[in-house]
């Protein structure tokens, strides 16, 4: 009885070294890797061997101090106790202790460095390390474990600020100077299909943004802000008028139009295929409306190859009996035509504030204003709001699935812009999967604005697109 007794005994304690073993491990490993992850954090150093070091350090230098206190303070009370007999559950013990203290005291920073620098031990290096392929099932399990950990950790702590405004420095002389004219930005053309028309554009890069999937930090949602609403972007000199009939001149299947820009009555090539009014640098700087030179440069194609060009915001127009303010314009020399005395062409942007009937037979366009209130002019906004930092990531849950995206918005317009609303499009190969709209609080003229939004409904994607969907001008 008394050999069964001590075999249990003895299979009982060699059972509980092996669970202090692998719990020892474990602990050891996710010390190792919340380690490395805020040593890049806060040193931006990333060697992986530097990393390990790190890692292990901090596993075992304060275990073996502690063990040698352990130690000696058993050998007060027994001679033969070792420093091997109280290693693995000091070192247990000192791991546990590391991870509380970076759940207890430094969840946001630990959180953020995991889902930023949380790959290492996943990553390119270490695969070739292992000469094994960075996509192989252990490594892409490992850095969605990571990512897991780093939400969970985050919901524990502090949440992040959903909005965060940054004011716009002070305008200096110049910039005053240059905002008395126009402001920047980047958006598409479409060629047009009229043989007869002048050299047609087109953008080369899509009217939505494309980001890739890579450890961002979490986010969370934001409320939506009501904004008061401004002034309708077309006004009609006469109240009576809803609906104008405006003459144009044909050449051809062409159709030219006249428009009135600052006193002068200028030529323009109505074209549908063009998403964005034009004009020839010379009629601009002719203006007072050419755009500064910080202003973003966006590629176009054109029937003579690619171009370099700035986009521009004109205070007002007038078509017909109609007023139009803050329309966006492109420059572009080759959409105009010095022999049809032609200065550029009539885009959507124009274009889609109206209903418009075309009379051929009476050389007539027929305008009525759209009837939304306040008008929808995201067309003219796209080109000056810029989105930078921007950081997407999905999170699988049982139940759920959580898009999170974050990033910052600037205003490069001289005009507020209100009631912005974006919408995130998911795709699954060429194919629009879902969609989900946030709307961000006003911004200034010149602002940059934190924005953290969160999606818990989104569906299974590949990949996902950023547009702006609908806003208008501020008064």
């Amino acid at each position: 009885m008394r050999n069964e007794y001590e075999r249990e005994l003895g299979l009982g304690g060699f059972l509980a070294a092996v669970l202090i073993f692998v719990a020892c491990l474990a602990t050891s490993g996710l010390v190792v890797l919340c380690a490395g992850a805020l040593w890049v954090s806060w040193t931006k150093t990333n060697a992986v061997f530097l990393l390990i070091l790190v890692g292990i350090g901090v596993v075992l230098v304060p275990s073996l101090l502690l063990n040698v206190i352990v130690s000696g303070m058993r050998r007060l009370w027994n001679r033969h106790a070792t420093f091997r007999d109280t290693f693995l559950s000091v070192t247990l013990t000192n791991n546990a202790l590391v991870l509380l203290t970076l759940i207890l005291a430094l969840p946001h920073d630990t959180a953020t460095a995991l889902l930023r620098y949380g790959h290492w031990p996943f990553s390119r290096e270490v695969a070739q390390i292992f000469q094994i392929n960075e996509h192989h099932p252990v490594l892409r399990k490992g850095r969605s474990f990571v990512r897991r950990m780093a939400y969970l950790l985050e919901e524990e702590g502090r949440p992040l600020p959903s909005y965060r405004e940054e004011p716009p420095p002070p305008p200096s002389r110049s910039t005053l100077a240059k905002k008395e004219r126009l402001s920047p930005s980047n958006t598409p053309e479409k060629t047009s299909a009229n043989p007869s028309s002048p050299p047609p554009i087109r953008d080369l890069a899509p009217p939505l943004e494309r980001f890739p999937l890579r450890d961002p930090e979490p986010v969370a949602p934001r409320p939506a802000v009501r904004n008061p609403e401004p002034s309708p972007a077309i006004k009609m000199s006469e109240p009576s008028a809803k609906r104008v009939a405006l003459k144009y001149i044909r050449y051809g299947t062409s159709a030219v139009v006249p428009l009135r820009l600052g006193g002068e009555k200028l030529r323009f090539l109505l074209d549908t295929g063009a998403s964005y009014l034009t004009l020839s640098r010379t009629t601009a700087e002719r203006l007072g409306a050419l755009p500064p030179r910080d202003a973003p440069v966006m590629v176009l194609q054109t029937a003579n190859g690619k171009i370099r060009t700035r986009v521009g915001l004109l205070r007002e127009l007038r078509m017909g009996k109609f007023r139009i303010r803050n329309v966006a314009f492109v420059l572009c020399d080759a959409c105009a035509d010095d022999q049809r005395d032609v200065v550029g062409l009539l885009g959507l942007n124009i274009l889609q504030r109206f209903l418009f009937t075309m009379d051929h037979q009476n050389g007539t366009i027929l305008l009525e204003p759209q009837p939304a209130n306040p008008p929808n002019l995201s067309a003219d906004m796209r080109p000056f709001l810029k989105y930078t930092k921007l950081n997407g990531s999905t999170l699988d849950l049982v139940f759920r699935r959580t898009f999170r995206l974050k990033g910052y918005a600037t205003n490069l317009a001289p005009r507020t812009m209100m009631g912005v609303q974006v919408r995130i499009i998911y795709m699954k190969g060429k194919e629009e999967v879902g969609t989900k709209d946030f709307t961000l609080p006003p911004l200034q003229p010149g602002q940059r604005r934190h924005f953290s939004l969160s999606d818990s409904g989104a569906p299974r994607f590949e990949r996902y697109r950023v547009d702006l969907h609908q806003g208008h001008w501020g008064p």
